[in-house]
């Protein structure tokens, strides 16, 4: 058995959109459309429509969750849904959200409630967050969200990955408003971390005892032991790891992003950076800190706008979405890495805990054969990851919590529904709605069972 602390959270993260889909709240609550389902359907994508079929099926949804045994759940809540066109509070959505949670909450789980995953309004699909007007909508919601809920959740989380509201929406364009320019997502990346820094301060003067966690994908970054000494290889590792990890965390600990980062794109940055970089600092309001790991890279120098481009391994395994599965003999261990970094980072600068926020992998299962479907390398990948946390924990990382995502097989972005994308312990039929735990469920139950004797 796993030695962790008693006092360790074990969790399920999930999102609004990706699992209660876009048309019944459209049917039954007047909902607006997202941008995603439009961005979708513009690219010929699958657009979310049904999603896990979770807005008809949530009551066993609860008793899933429950059986499980978890302590947390993580999920999110969409300003699609909170206000209505005309602008007014959502009546019949926050009755929904209302009913979900405390449904939630009578099962004894702690509730942290993400309040942007990227569940915009159609309004915004050209701009995204760049829109002038989605700072007051944005906060707006935050108002409903923290007024209609407060008693009910325990951790408010902003925005989820900045990394990809950024960098996937704004340099590489596949996800909404998907554009390509590097003028756009520096651009995006201070607004978001401006209104990150916002929503924070607008939760804690609604309700200066809510408490908050920030959460951002990590990708721990690592140059190849036979490369350290070759010229250039280094400050690839350091670039790599800046921009994409570090310039979403350094802000709200310390003030400011490193000083290479600066030398190299301050022609890019608004003129007012430095104070915007400086009324992000907010540790004193910041509870936890939740690390998204899936993968981490290897980086070597390119010749592009950033300096370094990542390096697949040849014989590294890779799991059914075509990710590296960052596993040793081929990587590091990546998550124990990136715990201990990010734990000794912010010591003394605020930090109070660290929370694996999310943590999972795609497989393609096959669930028409057996009556329980099985995913016997997404448990070993949990085993895997678990082991790293309790390494992390030994070397000093103080770790307070682990989120599986995901309880059930949802829309999956710019991948849609693809059977290769199926992250959950749950297969859902995508015509009934009908919920198929596999092997996996079980193994996670039975196990938290064991740890919580």
């Amino acid at each position: 058995m796993l030695q962790l602390p008693t006092s360790f959270i074990f969790g399920i993260a999930e999102s609004d959109l990706q699992t209660a889909g876009s048309l019944l709240p459209q049917k039954h609550e007047n909902a607006q459309k997202t941008m995603w389902e439009v961005f979708a359907k513009k690219k010929g994508n699958d657009a979310p429509l049904y999603g896990s079929h979770k807005y008809t099926q949530y009551k066993n949804d609860i008793k899933l969750l429950s059986d499980l045994n978890i302590k947390g759940y993580r999920t999110a809540i969409s300003m699609s849904r909170t206000i209505r066109k005309d602008g007014k509070p959502n009546k019949k959505a926050i009755k929904w959200y209302r009913t979900y949670l405390s449904g939630l909450k009578a099962k004894g789980l702690s509730i942290h409630l993400c309040l942007y995953h990227w569940e915009a309004p159609e309004q915004f699909l050209k701009n995204g967050i760049l829109d002038k007007n989605f700072e007051a909508y944005f906060l707006k919601h935050i108002e409903i969200v923290v007024t209609e809920f407060s008693d009910l959740v325990d951790y408010f989380i902003p925005i989820n990955e900045l990394w990809c509201t950024c960098f996937l929406s704004y340099l590489i364009g596949i996800h909404a408003p998907g554009y390509k320019s590097i003028n756009l997502f520096f651009k995006s990346y201070f607004a978001a971390i401006n209104l990150q820094a916002k929503a924070i301060k607008k939760i804690k003067k609604l309700s200066p005892k809510a408490k908050i966690g920030i959460v951002n994908i990590q990708f721990p970054t690592y140059i190849k032991p036979d490369e350290v000494t070759k010229p250039g290889y280094s400050q690839a590792r350091d670039m790599a790891d800046n921009l994409t990890n570090f310039i979403y965390s350094d802000p709200f600990y310390f003030g400011t992003i490193d000083d290479t980062v600066i030398r190299k794109f301050k022609h890019l940055f608004p003129k007012n950076y430095q104070e915007i970089l400086q009324n992000t600092k907010l540790s004193d309001h910041i509870d936890y800190y939740g690390v998204n790991y899936y993968s981490s890279q290897y980086v070597k120098p390119a010749k592009n706008d950033f300096g370094y481009e990542q390096v697949i391994p040849d014989e590294a395994m890779r799991n059914t979405l075509g990710w590296p599965v960052s596993l040793p003999p081929h990587y590091p261990s990546g998550l124990t890495d990136i715990l201990l970094t990010y734990s000794q980072r912010y010591r003394g600068f605020g930090l109070k805990k660290l929370v694996v926020s999310e943590n999972g992998t795609p497989l393609l299962t096959d669930s028409t054969r057996e009556e329980i479907p099985s995913d016997d390398f997404r448990i070993f990948f949990i085993q895997e990851h678990l082991k790293q946390i309790q390494q992390a924990i030994a070397k000093g990382a103080q770790v307070d919590g682990y989120f599986l995502w995901t309880l059930l097989d949802n829309y999956e972005w710019q991948e849609g529904y693809k059977p290769e994308a199926a992250f959950g312990i749950i297969a859902v039929d995508k015509k009934t709605g009908k919920r198929i735990p596999k092997k996996s469920y079980y193994w996670y139950r039975d196990f938290l069972k064991r740890f919580y004797k």
